[in-house]
């Protein structure tokens, strides 16, 4: 039995409120899709390119092997989510550009290689990567509306 001052309660709805943060498996645009494959592609391997061979002497600590795999384990988040057109495939990239970033770094901060401009280089690419990421995350993160090129 209701009593007459309390208030009826609304039922819940399903949709997501427009505060709330798009669920990870939304889909993407095709223009984010296509900029940030390009971008993880192209910036890598010039990246990649840029940084000199390993003295066979110089071991390599364990810090730089953990960034490595965890760079590994987001390039393949990434990639996967790219081809799915998934909205968790922006995350995964900004954490991987900030691990490429974190590993630009150690790089010669660890004793491995010299520092040089080929460093420059591959911090310029890391950092664009960022860069990148940052552009599709507030890109996707608007209203549903708000993205006229989904097709």
């Amino acid at each position: 039995m209701t009593s007459v001052l309390t208030p009826k309660k609304e039922p819940r709805s399903l949709a997501p409120s427009p505060a709330r943060p798009a669920p990870m498996l939304d889909e993407i645009s095709r223009r984010t899709v296509v900029v940030l494959a390009v971008s993880w592609i192209v910036l890598n391997a010039i990246g990649v390119a840029l940084e000199p061979e390993l003295p066979a002497d110089v071991a390599v600590p364990g810090y730089v092997v953990a960034l490595a795999w965890a760079w590994l384990t987001l390039a393949v988040a990434t990639g996967a989510g790219l081809m799915l057109r998934m909205r968790f495939a922006l995350p995964a990239s900004l954490g991987g550009a900030i691990v490429f970033v974190a590993a630009s770094i150690a790089c010669p901060v660890s004793g491995h290689h010299p520092i040089g401009m080929w460093w420059i280089g591959q911090l310029f690419c890391a950092l664009a990567l960022v860069g990148v990421s940052v552009w599709a995350l507030v890109r996707e993160h608007g209203p549903a509306d708000a993205s006229a090129d989904t097709a």
